[in-house]
């Protein structure tokens, strides 16, 4: 077996083109985000609100999606809450999948001022694979303006938070990766990864 190397670049979209303040009055209300059809996100904005004691100790968010390198993605999942609110969130895709979507409740208890989050993930139908995977540097300072961006050629496979008690606020981090093909080589039963 032998190594082919072939190029996938992600195509993108001007800045702001597709995304949308979700919950733009940061209102502790719930908001869902999803992709058009064979898109992921690929850019994840946030401002927080930090007004103790009132209705709006809040993030809003603003999400884009971008066309992905990958053929028919279709087979999407949501994936229920990932993690209990104050504490930690560490999730990552299934099965090469990328995330397309995002649902988010806030918890109106009111000593806890944190929101949860599920995630839809779609995998490729295809022979396509992740790899290369990088999770990018805290995004944000506890109650700072937040600003990720997938990196050309890479796509979104997990998202990372750790929750501040002292601010009620969010650090954010993301997983992307890049996209090969598994391919027949030669007419050879053998198969091979092409990475990009």
């Amino acid at each position: 077996m032998f190594l082919v190397v072939v190029a996938f670049v992600a195509a993108m979209v001007s800045p702001m083109a597709n995304g949308a303040w979700l919950n733009e009055n940061a209102d502790r209300k719930s908001f869902r985000f999803e992709c058009p059809a064979d898109q992921a996100i690929s850019r994840v904005v946030s401002d927080h609100y930090n007004v103790r004691k009132t209705s709006n100790e809040d993030r809003k968010f603003w999400m884009e999606c971008s066309p992905v390198p990958m053929r028919n993605l279709s087979n999407c999942e949501w994936s229920g809450f990932t993690y209990s609110r104050r504490k930690p969130l560490h999730y990552q895709c299934a099965n090469s999948g990328v995330i397309t979507g995002v649902y988010s409740e806030y918890d109106h208890t009111s000593s806890r001022y944190d929101r949860k989050f599920s995630f839809q993930c779609c995998a490729s139908t295809g022979d396509e694979v992740l790899h290369a995977c990088a999770v990018s540097a805290w995004t944000n300072e506890y109650d700072k303006h937040q600003s990720f961006r997938v990196p050309p050629g890479y796509v979104m496979r997990g998202w990372t938070s750790v929750y501040g008690s002292k601010f009620f606020d969010r650090k954010y981090a993301f997983m992307y990766c890049k996209v090969g093909r598994v391919v027949d080589d030669c007419g050879y039963k053998a198969r091979t990864l092409r990475l990009s």
